[in-house]
């Protein structure tokens, strides 16, 4: 099991470049060009490795996307990855005010596709994705499907 660390945010949030632009706009802006949702997949793995939030929602998550990194497979959800500049800490705080994956899903769609269930590439990045939660002690949700590049 990967080690927890415990982060959680009342009040006010810790400072990043980004957090005061979103925190005086209603909501965040969805991502325009892949390079940003291939930017957001970097910052969950980083933030998953720290925050017991992001580690505790694994099994919510229904819509995963894969990306190719070195050979190997990383994942992240379409709620995290979908929205400009993310972080766990603009992800917790606007998950409290609301935030859903609807807009993403759209907005993902331009580079990704969805798997078909069980075919062959399916099974194999469902494997990893069971084990990459487990990882976690967390249990992959029985509605969730994955997303590839097109």
């Amino acid at each position: 099991m990967k080690q927890m660390q415990i982060v959680r945010y009342r009040g006010k949030l810790p400072i990043s470049k980004y957090n005061d632009f979103y925190i005086n706009n209603k909501m965040p802006n969805v991502v325009k060009e892949l390079g940003e949702v291939l930017d957001n997949v970097q910052q969950y793995q980083k933030d998953l490795a720290i925050d017991s939030y992001l580690q505790k929602i694994l099994s919510n998550v229904q819509h995963w996307y894969a990306i190719e990194v070195d050979g190997d497979y990383v994942f992240a959800p379409s709620k995290f990855i979908g929205y400009a500049n993310n972080n766990h800490t603009l992800y917790y705080y606007y998950t409290r005010q609301g935030m859903d994956g609807t807009e993403t899903e759209k907005v993902l769609n331009t580079w990704f596709k969805k798997l078909e269930k069980d075919c062959d590439l399916d099974v194999v990045l469902r494997n990893k994705l069971i084990d990459f939660v487990d990882g976690y002690d967390k249990k992959l949700n029985k509605r969730a499907c994955i997303h590839v590049l097109k």
